[in-house]
């Protein structure tokens, strides 16, 4: 197998390393994580049908789309 590899990326293992990862190999930083997050929701809202079938329901989708949710984002309540 190693002759199939062409580089190694050392990111921080925080629960977030493979955002981390596709960061660095799309030439950012691996603090530019939270962008691939964005991209990757953004991509799902864009084409939620395609999706949706995609994945075999909206249930699967809604999973998708809440992993890629970083914790302590989305709607607030009205008395905030």
């Amino acid at each position: 197998m190693h002759e199939y590899y062409t580089d190694v990326i050392d990111v921080e293992g925080d629960g977030h390393c493979g955002f981390r990862a596709v960061s660095v190999l799309l030439g950012k930083s691996d603090e530019e994580y939270q962008m691939v997050r964005l991209a990757l929701t953004i991509e799902l809202n864009q084409n939620r049908a395609r999706y949706v079938e995609l994945l075999g329901g909206q249930d699967r989708f809604d999973v998708i789309k809440h992993a890629l949710t970083p914790d302590g984002v989305g709607l607030a309540n009205d008395d905030k």
